[in-house]
């Protein structure tokens, strides 16, 4: 018998031919791998910088904002005390927020109305003399000599 001529396989029954054409294949599916995997790299690099600088523009944005928001307060801080003025205890208006400026406005007109009633209370049981108040006249140990000549001139009616 003759001895067929088949195709030379390698082990694996793979053509003789065959393992240049994989290698190749193999080669060229690496690279391309490799250069998606490199325009990944960058496209990922990319979006990094851009949600950096979009937190630092958030950040930026948060801050006016907060800014805003106390020049606001103050503002209505402001406006309430001028609206109130000489019927609250400034100091008493406080809050960081409209509503709770407004609440502690409650708090602070009680607290002035309880000092003026106390001051009231006061002033009404301390007796004031009917007419001019008593001027005392300094002891004469405590004057200069020139003090003492001009007070007994003015006394006299000389001066």
């Amino acid at each position: 018998m003759e001895p067929e001529t088949e195709s030379q396989e390698s082990p694996g029954n793979v053509p003789e031919g065959a393992p240049a054409t994989l290698e190749a294949d193999l080669a060229a599916t690496r690279a391309a791998l490799a250069a998606a995997q490199a325009e990944r790299d960058q496209a990922l690099a990319t979006a990094q910088a851009a949600a950096a600088e979009a937190e630092t523009r958030v950040t930026a944005a948060i801050a006016d904002l907060t800014t805003a928001q106390n020049r606001a307060l103050e503002a209505h801080r402001r406006a309430v005390l001028a609206e109130n003025r000489g019927q609250v205890i400034d100091e008493l208006v406080a809050g960081d927020s409209t509503e709770a400026i407004d609440a502690s406005l409650e708090v602070a007109k009680a607290a002035y109305a309880r000092v003026v009633e106390a001051a009231r209370t006061q002033l009404a049981s301390t007796p004031v003399p009917a007419g001019a108040s008593p001027h005392a006249e300094p002891s004469p140990e405590a004057l200069s000599p020139l003090d003492k000549i001009t007070a007994a001139l003015t006394r006299n009616g000389r001066s």
